[in-house]
């Protein structure tokens, strides 16, 4: 195998359905409609734009897909995403691309001796199966971009986040 970076793209084939879709004002358009990327919704939440979160929770929900970084294994089918502890709560580390995944598996030590990554990809929908079963292991939220840039919820929290936003998934 080369040297580089291995990326598994897991997919799971469920079936998606639609949430209803509440009307807002008018004024207020979706980051996508501004096509606002991640990096100005965060600078816009920073500086104390009192919907950047909401719009920050929007693009989350509306990704294509998640990305989980594992420990890398050989056997792909033996790896879990990883699980760390913030201000003392396990949480489940997920990233919005798949760089920002491969960066952090790797100065987490979670790379192979030649720098190969394994970062797992779910659709938002299909991440709801994993969570419901690592809950059932003391695992109690999700914590994307790690740093200072990260923002996390409590896995209770996703369907009622989801719920209040207008998008076209479901969790």
């Amino acid at each position: 195998m080369k040297t580089g970076v291995l990326v598994l793209l897991v997919l799971i084939c469920f079936a998606c359905s639609n949430i209803s879709n509440q009307n807002k004002n008018s004024q207020k358009r979706s980051n996508l409609e501004k096509n606002e990327s991640m990096e100005e919704l965060i600078k816009r939440a920073k500086s104390g734009d009192s919907e950047a979160l909401e719009d920050i929770w929007k693009f989350t929900f509306e990704l294509p897909q998640w990305y989980f970084p594992c420990r890398y294994k050989e056997n792909v089918n033996d790896a879990m995403p990883f699980v760390g502890v913030l201000d003392g709560k396990p949480l489940l580390f997920a990233f919005t691309d798949s760089k920002k995944a491969q960066e952090f598996a790797k100065t987490q030590g979670l790379a192979n001796k030649i720098g190969e990554t394994l970062i797992l990809s779910k659709t938002p929908t299909n991440t709801q199966i994993f969570l419901d079963s690592i809950k059932a292991e003391g695992v109690i939220g999700i914590y994307f971009n790690n740093g200072p840039d990260g923002w996390f919820s409590e896995i209770d929290e996703l369907p009622n986040i989801l719920k209040s936003l207008k998008v076209k998934r479901k969790i």
